[in-house]
């Protein structure tokens, strides 16, 4: 076999055959060391490794074959389940494209979706409705910026016309001119309105925050609408206080809507009551009087803007339809929110404002809770 028996090692040996057909050994050498006279002596143990190299090298090719057709097989399988597994994707997938862009009112079709999808069609179902509300909303909103807007514009153009019809006095000029500017007033005052809500729904806090109590402002507020209150006959009865953090400024400004607003809607010669309290860490400032009762539907949606329970009641007074929606907006930036009730005749409007956790614990222990003995009473118009 041509085998160098002295390049053995010792231990074992593998020696393949010369040439394709030879035979394969597997040799254990081992060296026996001398002992006196005895010189020293190696053996060598073969054992013909023919027909286990041969079965080895089977065994390799059809374990790589098998492997490669398994990797094949398995990549097919996977792709088919994927397919099968990804089909109600795709057709979610369509069912989001086909959605037609000015149909806001479509919805996803979660019936024939698996539960592990059914979470996610929802969620986006979810995003679709607020969506709907959104531009509805903001639709009605257009309608109604045009509506109130329409008016002045109208009555600018047709006074303007009639102005230049013929010659006119400087008398009539005058008229003119202060009729004009009434209607320039009343279309600003629309829209500082309308950009001041748009700094409160973006998420604008009050900054100019004064720890002041409330019925104080309360008390100076009530100067602003003497004039609504003695048209009516009305008083004003304040009750209670609360020590609290506030924007003086957007406090008088929201006070004075809701005043106003319970003015207008008040019967001659009876009483707007303000009521101040403080719940957990909130200001509470109701504003109570007697009315018409005011239906559940339209209680949820007397703060949006342009809202009105009396739609056949023409918009072009003064009151253009804001006012409680400044209310909102001034709670909102103080992050607070708005309230409407309607009980047993008497209707009540009011706004909270966030009091911090030191501030409400100093007004629980300066006892400053409403009472019977922290009553101011106004009467208006006495001398109307």
């Amino acid at each position: 076999m041509g085998v160098q028996w002295s390049s053995l090692q010792e231990g074992f040996n593998k020696v393949p055959g010369a040439s394709e057909g030879a035979c394969s050994l597997f040799l254990l050498v081992k060296t026996i060391p001398a002992n006196g006279e005895r010189p020293e002596l190696r053996y060598v143990v073969a054992i013909d490794s023919t027909p286990y190299m041969g079965t080895l090298d089977a065994f390799t090719r059809t374990l790589l074959i098998i492997t490669a057709l398994g990797v094949v097989i398995v990549a097919l399988l996977g792709y088919i389940v994927s397919r099968i597994g990804l089909r109600p994707v795709g057709a979610l997938s369509k069912q989001a494209r086909q959605l037609a862009p000015g149909d806001h009112g479509q919805r996803l079709n979660t019936q024939a979706l698996p539960d592990e999808l059914q979470q996610l069609a929802s969620s986006f179902n979810g995003v679709l409705e607020r969506q709907e509300v959104a531009w509805r909303q903001l639709e009605s909103f257009n309608a109604d910026v045009a509506h109130e807007l329409r008016t002045p514009l109208t009555n600018l153009i047709g006074q303007t016309q009639l102005g230049l019809s013929r010659r006119r006095s400087q008398d009539e000029l005058e008229e003119l001119l202060g009729s004009n500017l009434e209607e320039l007033e009343r279309m600003t005052s629309i829209v500082n309105d309308m950009l001041f809500m748009s700094h409160a729904h973006a998420g604008e806090h009050a900054s100019q925050l004064t720890q002041v109590s409330l019925r104080e402002e309360t008390l100076k507020t009530a100067e602003y609408v003497e004039p609504s209150f003695a048209e009516k006959q009305l008083s004003l009865d304040v009750q209670g206080d609360v020590t609290a953090d506030i924007d003086r400024r957007l406090f008088h400004r929201s006070l004075a809507n809701l005043l106003e607003n319970s003015a207008r809607h008040s019967p001659s010669n009876s009483t707007v009551t303000v009521r101040l309290s403080e719940k957990g860490h909130q200001a509470w400032v109701e504003v109570l009087n007697l009315g018409e009762p005011i239906a559940p539907e339209h209680l949820h949606r007397l703060f949006e803007r342009f809202y009105r329970v009396d739609t056949s009641r023409a918009r072009s007074d003064t009151h253009h339809g804001l006012g409680l929606s400044i209310v909102r907006a001034v709670a909102i930036m103080h992050r607070g929110d708005v309230f409407a009730r309607s009980e047993g005749g008497i209707n009540t409007f009011g706004l909270t404002f966030a009091i911090q956790a030191d501030k409400a614990a100093g007004n629980a222990q300066s006892g400053t809770e409403p009472g019977p003995g922290l009553t101011d009473r106004i009467v208006r118009g006495a001398s109307a």
